[in-house]
């Protein structure tokens, strides 16, 4: 049968959660989708027969030990064949994501039917996970990226990288050979990440596109994963990726400015009439704004206001409000309830939103009146009268005194920053030097300081396999922690740098990132 896809594949990512979720409402600032890429379901060798599938693992575990050690393989992947039989699907693949395998993360191993003789909980996971190492292998089933980065197994991707395209990871190795740069653990790094990939997409390292690496980077969720991308310089260096690819991942995966639509339905709005008519709005809107102007007013309009009532008042589907419905939303504008910064503090810019909500309302009374086909039914009383914004003119007043006051206070210290800034710098910089002129395990003087340079088994001077280049200390006694004295003057000569732009271009924090 030939390969189809099925809707489940095909379901966009969600925005990544709050790392502060403490409120009953947590919601924080859209983000585009993922793209969503269709992955079949259904493929050859996921429609086999128990048997066949069977036939397959027995073909692969021929390094068994023992006839009884090949028998005990065979009967995992029996166990869990079993146990997926029960979900509804017209292939494995398709069973695997129906029974919830797929999105139940480290716990999926507790779902499954042992029958009557049910091992012991460390027994039962060893033998499914050995079992779902054996069914990818045979490329029965396909899980998803999350499902992946939880599964940690010293065996499954050497095995995979020979099994599955021998030829493709052979050249990866060999250029990896001709980077003396190139540490062990980055190697084996990518190597991992490049199986992961194939197990997910199907196919071979030559089918791997921009898009696949994208949605690869987005679905790691810990930061220390995001830092190994290497296998995406070598999916370059490869010629897999077109000429026109990104030189980085991080140059790939970025977004870039989102459309109108993209931004309203990352708040994720329930009524859809009013969806479309804060996308209508933002539209007409749009050509007298700049792009940061727009996502701010949608947060003020979308987030602050409207999704703020939905939460509240579900089932709210009309923007004539009750005076009940005005007078609680009010009042929860006090307060900020919302993100990761400042929440539960009085909120500063309470005018600003009352302001943007009364415009909006008064924009649809104009245009009403204009085009009445189209947003006439859209009129309504504003929530927002001149009382509320009789402290408009006082706010602003208190404004530009903080503002005034914080420079007042800022401004005499920007020299001591500036000379802090720089000593650093060439502080960092001289324990450095000495301590590179210094062998492995030597104890050396500089500045007072009396430290000795770690001999690590990783040094590439003492014939280890670390990053050439990266110098550690300690102190002489060896009691405090070790010292990253590359990475401390890296960073010292950044912050110099930044400190040195903002006071001789005044440009702000976001242009210089930009």
């Amino acid at each position: 049968m030939g390969e189809h896809v099925d809707a489940v594949a095909v379901l966009t990512r969600g925005a990544r959660p709050s790392r502060k979720r403490s409120a009953e409402h947590d919601f924080l600032a859209p983000s585009p989708p993922t793209p969503a890429i269709a992955r079949p379901t259904v493929w050859t060798a996921s429609q086999q027969s128990v048997e066949e599938v069977l036939g397959v693992v027995e073909a692969l575990e021929v390094d068994a030990s023992s006839r009884k050690e090949l028998l005990r393989r065979v009967r995992g992947v029996e166990v869990v064949l079993a146990w997926l039989r029960q979900s509804p699907g017209e292939s494995w693949q398709q069973r695997w994501l129906a029974s919830g395998a797929d999105t139940a993360g480290r716990a999926w191993s507790d779902l499954i039917d042992y029958g009557d003789t049910s091992p012991h909980p460390g027994t039962r996971r060893a033998l499914a996970t050995g079992a779902a190492g054996r069914l990818i292998l045979a490329e029965v089933i396909r899980p998803s990226y999350a499902w992946l980065y939880d599964y940690h197994s010293t065996a499954l991707y050497p095995r995979f990288e020979q099994w599955r395209d021998p030829t493709g990871f052979a050249a990866m190795a060999a250029r990896c050979d001709t980077n003396q740069r190139l540490r062990v653990a980055d190697r084996r790094d990518a190597f991992v990440q490049l199986a992961r990939i194939l197990i997910h997409n199907g196919g071979a390292l030559a089918d791997i596109t921009v898009a696949d690496c994208v949605e690869a980077y987005r679905a790691q969720t810990a930061y220390s994963a995001h830092a190994h991308s290497y296998w995406f310089t070598l999916l370059r260096d490869e010629a897999i990726l077109p000429r026109d690819a990104p030189q980085t991942l991080h140059a790939a995966s970025r977004r870039g400015q989102l459309s109108v639509e993209e931004i309203v339905d990352g708040y994720g709005i329930v009524c859809r009439p009013l969806r479309d008519l804060f996308v209508d709005y933002l539209r007409e809107r749009q050509p007298g704004l700049d792009y940061s102007t727009i996502r701010a007013l949608a947060s003020k309009l979308i987030l602050l206001f409207w999704r703020d009532l939905e939460l509240h008042e579900p089932g709210i589907n009309s923007l004539h409000l009750s005076d009940q419905t005005t007078r609680a939303w009010k009042q929860r504008l006090t307060y900020v309830h919302y993100g990761n910064h400042k929440r539960g503090q009085e909120r500063q810019d309470r005018y600003a939103i009352l302001m943007a909500v009364r415009a909006f309302y008064t924009d649809l009374s104009h245009w009403a009146l204009e085009d009445p086909a189209r947003w006439g039914a859209w009129a309504a009383r504003s929530p927002v009268d001149s009382r509320d914004l009789a402290g408009l003119t006082k706010a602003t007043k208190q404004r530009q005194a903080r503002m005034h006051q914080r420079t007042r206070e800022l401004a005499p210290l920007l020299p001591r920053l500036v000379d802090a800034a720089n000593t650093r710098r060439v502080q960092t910089t001289t324990v450095l030097a000495a301590a590179t002129r210094t062998e492995p395990g030597a104890l050396f003087t500089v500045d007072g300081q009396r430290l000795r340079r770690t001999a690590l088994t990783t040094d590439p001077e003492l014939g280890g396999g670390g990053r050439p280049g990266v110098v550690y200390a300690t102190d002489a006694a060896g009691q405090a922690s070790r010292r990253n004295l590359t990475l401390e003057a890296d960073n010292a000569f950044w912050a110099w740098a930044c400190v040195e732009v903002f006071r001789h271009t005044g440009a702000r924090i976001e242009e210089m990132l930009e």
